[in-house]
This record gives structure tokens, C-alpha cells and sequence, in this order.
């Protein structure tokens, strides 16, 4: 029944548009898509492995047997005495009820557990730590996103394609391809003359890792991590008489975006070391390229614990790597004493939410240049109670308390300057809602 704990689903879809610009009957023509490939997977790791960290009886099933049949004949042999106690007429004789009653009691022990080895405590203790860090996970999910969008203009074909998607020849005449159609292929056809034509291409990637654990009674944790990468490249073309192309130029950035790890710095994390300070420690202006330096500083700098860019085989792709963000619910909380007399929900949150963000583009000689760089984390909330009060005036009244803060830098390299903007905000909200009543 392994179906039931694992979930696979995966999808596709293409828009294709056709446009004609009456004004240039040559080279008016153009074509385009729009496609986007996503799959997922998810897995119920803990409803998985729970089987494996079961109890198991320590008492053999014949034993148990063995025990009930003892108990029940020393039950039948007590009836049989009291009932030839009773016809003997014993039960009159008060020196006998009391020399019976003053019999020791004798207890029994067949139902006792032995004590387990130490071995085997250990072994057990190892068992429940292993559960808890490595399978104590309620879900896991993977998901994958590739959107695809390719535009180009001055196409030679009169039509719209339509007869080439439905038909079982191709013609260049008569519009784009099947392929080119369905976001198969970027070959759209023969070009106009003399023309000058743009070519425009995108695509982005989005990876994102999720799951979920219990805390305690009541609390719930999730962690996140995602990557997303993305391409924008423009090309300019020239075609002759004959409608052969040549490319004039070609311009093309990327952008990376990942979930980032950075605490702000205070009394209790300066064990960290992270922030500005540190960037202008890792900072050297004598090197060989004082850009790339400072990139790299900037980087390292604000990242709390980065231990993958001390690593040697993730030292080059450690800026890749998504590190975790957290979300911490509590539920339940209209049990304790203080909300029990006016609230029949109460729960707390935290959350922490961190990305990091760099733009390149590529220069003449082909070497991707660094143009932008962005820290950005915050605490949403830091703290935030939300409350479900008792029934009011015939209907539920809510609300919420919840505060957070939010801090962005900005690295410019050219000026090598960090610019820092900062931000706390409050915010409460309430609610009224009453329904069943009637309107005149």
C-alpha cells in the first residue's frame, strides 16, 4: 500500500498567440508562447515509518494464555472452598472466619515485567532520538516549476498556423510549427527580408522543499526552503533580401533568488558575528578583483552560520543552496486559565522569512557581471495572538495582535556602498459576524 503515503502530480500547458500589424505588411507578422512544466511529489514520512518505531508486546502470547488459565482455576478452587465451607457450616464457627481473615495475604506476581537489560534501554533511547530528528516528519513535499515564453517577429508565413497544427503537412506558408506550437521548439519559421527583427526569450525555474513537525502538544513547525533562477535574453536580428538572419546584438541577464538565513545581531546572537561589520572585515580592496571581493563579502557577511562556503565540495555552489525559513504555530491555548473565561480559540505564531537575491548580466566578452545584491529578512511575525472570543450578541467575535520587523540591504558595487532600510510595524485587527437573523 505504498500509494498511500506517497502523491506524484505533475502538468502542462501552452498558450500560443498570433499577431499581425496591419502597418507592415512585410515583416508585421509575429508569434509567440507561453508554456509552463511544473511536477510535485509529496511523501507521509511519519505515517511511513511509524510502523517501524511500533511497540511491541513483551509478554508472548502463550505466556498471556498460560496466566489467564492460572488465574482462572485459582478463581474456580476459591468458589469450590467457599462452597464446602458453607456446607460444613464452618461460617458459623466466628474463630474460623477469623483465623481465615487473618491469613497472610499472598500477592501475585506472574503479571510482573521484568526489568529490561541496559542494553536495551539504550538501544531504545537511540531508537526514540533517531524517530524524532530523522522521521518524526508529518509531510514532505518537492516541487518544480519551469515556465518557458518565447516571442518573435517579421515571419515570412502568411498564416496562423492553424492549418499546420491540425493538418499533416508542413508549410512554412501557412505559419509557425506543430512544435513551435505546443512550446516544443523555438524554430518558428523562415523570416521576412529586409527586415529588423527581435527575438525575446525567458524562462524561470522555481524549487521549493517543504515540510512539517510536531513540537509539543498543540504546536506545529514548518520549515521551507526554495531556489529560483531566471533568464531574460534579447536579440536583436538583421535579415537581407533573401530573408537569411545575422544577429547585431545580444543582451541577456539572469536573476537568483533563494531563501536566506541571516538573525539580526543582539546581545544574544553576537556569537555570530554576522552583519555590516563583518562584510567590511571580509572586505579587501587590495585584491586581484575588489568587485568580486566585495560581492563575496557582502554575501558571507550577512549570512548567520554559513558553514556550506567552508566546505570544500560546496564551496563554489554554496550561494545556490536554499538554507531553512520557519513558520511556528500553537493551538489550543483557550485551555489555559487566563483565556478560559472569555475565549473559546486562542493560538500564537511565529514566523521568519529570509531570501537573497542577485541580478547578473552578461557582458561583450561573454563573463556574467554582477549588477544588483539583496539581503532581505524579517520576522512576520515576531509574535502574534490571534483570538476566537466567546459568543457575543449572538455572533463570534475575532481578533488579533501581531508585531514584526523587516530589514533590507542593498549592495551597490560600483559606489561599494550598503544602503539599509528598516522597518517595524503593529498591527490589530478585529471582526464582528452574526448570521440567522431576519431582515424586515
Amino acid at each position: 500500500d505504498i500509494n498511500r503515503y506517497f502523491q506524484i502530480t505533475a502538468g502542462y500547458n501552452v498558450g500560443y498567440n498570433w499577431n499581425f500589424d496591419f502597418r507592415q505588411d512585410t515583416v508585421g507578422r509575429s508569434a509567440g508562447y507561453a508554456s509552463r512544466l511544473q511536477a510535485g511529489l509529496t511523501l507521509r514520512l511519519k505515517a511511513l515509518t511509524d510502523p517501524l518505531f511500533a511497540e511491541k508486546s513483551e509478554t508472548p502470547s502463550g505466556q498471556q494464555q498460560q496466566q489467564q488459565r492460572g488465574n482462572s482455576n485459582r478463581g474456580r478452587r476459591s468458589l469450590e472452598n467457599r462452597g464446602r465451607d458453607l456446607e460444613g457450616g464452618q461460617n458459623e464457627n466466628p474463630d474460623s472466619t477469623k483465623n481465615t481473615e487473618e491469613q497472610p495475604q499472598v500477592t501475585d506476581t506472574t503479571n510482573q515485567q521484568p526489568r529490561k537489560p541496559a542494553l536495551t534501554r539504550a538501544l531504545g533511547f537511540l531508537k526514540s532520538v533517531a524517530k524524532s530528528i530523522f522521521f518524526d516528519y508529518e509531510t514532505i513535499s518537492f516541487n518544480y516549476s519551469l515556465d518557458n515564453s518565447v516571442s518573435k517577429s517579421g515571419i515570412l508565413g502568411e498564416g496562423t498556423g492553424f492549418n499546420n497544427f491540425w493538418g499533416i503537412n508542413y508549410s512554412y506558408n501557412k505559419g509557425p510549427s506543430r512544435a513551435f506550437m505546443l512550446g516544443l521548439s523555438s524554430d518558428v519559421g523562415r523570416r521576412a527580408p529586409n527586415g529588423n527583427l527581435q527575438d525575446v526569450f525567458t524562462q524561470k525555474n522555481n524549487l521549493d522543499f517543504r515540510t512539517s513537525r510536531p513540537l509539543w502538544t498543540g504546536a506545529k513547525l514548518d520549515i521551507n526552503w526554495k531556489v529560483a533562477w531566471s533568464i531574460n535574453k534579447n536579440t536583436s536580428i538583421s535579415t537581407d533580401q533573401f530573408g537569411n538572419p545575422s544577429i547585431d546584438n545580444v543582451t541577456e541577464t539572469a536573476t537568483i533568488e533563494r531563501s536566506f538565513l541571516s538573525l539580526p545581531p543582539s546581545l544574544f546572537l553576537s556569537v555570530f558575528g554576522n552583519g555590516i561589520k563583518k562584510v567590511n572585515e571580509l572586505f579587501n580592496p587590495d585584491s586581484p578583483n575588489p568587485q568580486q571581493n566585495l560581492s563575496n563579502a557582502f554575501l558571507q557577511g550577512f549570512e548567520t552560520l554559513p558553514l556550506l562556503s567552508k566546505l570544500g565540495p560546496l564551496k563554489d555552489v554554496a550561494k545556490y543552496i536554499p538554507r531553512p525559513n520557519w513558520h511556528i504555530s500553537w493551538d489550543g491555548l483557550e485551555d489555559f486559565l487566563f483565556f478560559k473565561s472569555f475565549a473559546k480559540k486562542v493560538s500564537l505564531e511565529h514566523a521568519y522569512s529570509s531570501t537573497y537575491t542577485e541580478g547578473t548580466k552578461l557582458n561583450p566578452e561573454g563573463v556574467q557581471e554582477i549588477l544588483t545584491q539583496r539581503i532581505e529578512y524579517g520576522f512576520s511575525p515576531i509574535a502574534g495572538l490571534n483570538i476566537t472570543f466567546n459568543d457575543m450578541w449572538g455572533g463570534n467575535l475575532i481578533g488579533s495582535v501581531k508585531y514584526g520587523t523587516r530589514t533590507i540591504y542593498d549592495l551597490g558595487l560600483t559606489t561599494k556602498n550598503i544602503s539599509e532600510t528598516f522597518s517595524k510595524d503593529i498591527g490589530i485587527t478585529a471582526g464582528f459576524s452574526k448570521s440567522g437573523f431576519e431582515l424586515p
